[in-house]
């Protein structure tokens, strides 16, 4: 019997085009991130939580890896985004058939073309999430100082936009996981 099944964040996770110089540029040179799977990771809970989705891009020669080791060293984060995004992403749908696709597909050898759907649409809003960090944390921004206060506005205005409607947080992800469904 072959095993056919999608092996989830136990290899290198390349990074292409702009979404390659983003994330060295946070690191590297904006010093906001210490690790690069720390802005992928950042880069998807940003992307789903404002709807913002990237394809790949090869717009310009430049590839970046997160290498397996450091994968590893965060597989259970990456899962855990994975598997909760995956969820949320199909809230609206059938909750039998999101919940196979966030927790069942990735271990049965008949869903691989599944599970590489699940994870290119969990990449897409990593790289939706990576544009739309640095552009808000590049915006203006000249010298290590000014990336400091524009992650320190980012922070604050993401908190208020979570506080601002006067609901609970809880409320808000009960809100979120029901699919606007009552629960």
């Amino acid at each position: 019997m072959s095993d056919n099944r999608i092996r989830l964040f136990e290899g290198d996770v390349l990074l292409r085009g702009k979404h390659s110089a983003y994330v060295k540029f946070l690191v590297n040179d904006a010093k906001i991130f210490d690790k690069y799977i720390d802005v992928y990771l950042c880069g998807a809970v940003v992307g789903y939580l404002y709807n913002v989705k990237a394809p790949r891009d090869n717009s310009i020669q430049d590839t970046g890896k997160i290498y397996a080791d450091a994968v590893s060293k965060h597989k259970q984060d990456c899962m855990f985004l994975y598997r909760l995004i995956t969820l949320l992403d199909g809230a609206k749908s059938d909750e039998k058939e999101c919940i196979n696709r966030a927790f069942r597909y990735d271990t049965d050898d008949g869903k691989a073309e599944e599970t590489k759907e699940c994870l290119e649409r969990f990449n897409a809003y990593a790289r939706g999430g990576i544009e739309k960090l640095y552009d808000d944390l590049k915006s203006g921004a000249t010298n290590r100082r000014d990336y400091i206060r524009n992650s320190i506005d980012y922070a604050k205005k993401f908190k208020d936009e979570l506080d601002d409607s006067g609901v609970s947080y809880e409320e808000k992800l009960k809100r979120e996981i029901s699919g606007g469904r009552n629960i």
